[in-house]
């Protein structure tokens, strides 16, 4: 079992937009003296972005911080299954959107999370007065469902995209010419027969065998 704190809550501008990082610090229970101090940013559209991809419910917006959180900390999928149920290779949305939450519950079960605000801590300022981490990152998110609308048809075109480049790896196999191949054959028996080396064959023309 792993115990995550959030210690701090801030924005900071960069040429690609606004990004939101998080200080946590991550124990595990069986190494309680060991403190992992680690840091985790992401843009402030990335729940606009998972909302899109995987279709889930804008007005969830703490189920979809923690989402967000645990992301820092999940694995990349492991099985084959997973990994077949891939944002851009599964069959259909709905079964990544199953695939994905299932990791994220995965990874929640394993986490005691501590987001209740630390004193003195700057974040404060950024959310209301009651409430804690989850609610100031939840005020810092981008989302908006016009954008949403567009992302999604961002998000159809990149499966597609994907879909026919790995199509295109798998070329049709091509089939003899049935004509091509009897002609061939029956060449070759006439040139057997002139030779006198017609042996065995005269009875099965189909060159089938038995078992």
């Amino acid at each position: 079992m792993k115990n995550i704190s959030i210690q701090r809550v801030w924005t900071e501008p960069t040429p690609g937009g606004t990004r939101i990082l998080v200080a946590m610090d991550i124990v595990d229970s069986a190494n309680p003296a060991e403190v992992d101090h680690r840091g985790y940013s992401f843009p402030a559209d990335t729940l606009e972005w998972r909302i899109a991809e995987y279709d889930l419910d804008p007005t969830d917006i703490r189920g979809g911080v923690e989402m967000l959180l645990m992301e820092a900390i999940m694995p990349a999928p492991q099985t084959a299954d997973e990994v077949a149920k891939q944002l851009l290779v599964a069959p259909t949305i709905s079964e990544a959107r199953v695939s994905m939450l299932a990791r994220v519950k995965k990874a929640r079960q394993g986490v005691n999370l501590d987001v209740a605000r630390k004193n003195g801590a700057a974040v404060v300022r950024l959310g209301a007065k009651n409430g804690d981490y989850i609610d100031d990152i939840g005020s810092l998110l981008q989302i908006d469902l016009e954008v949403v609308s567009m992302k999604r048809r961002m998000v159809a075109i990149h499966r597609e995209k994907v879909r026919a480049e790995r199509n295109a790896m798998v070329p049709t196999p091509k089939l003899p010419d049935r004509k091509q191949v009897m002609r061939t054959r029956l060449a070759a028996a006439e040139r057997q027969l002139k030779g006198g080396l017609v042996r065995g064959h005269h009875n099965n023309p189909s060159g089938a065998t038995k078992a």
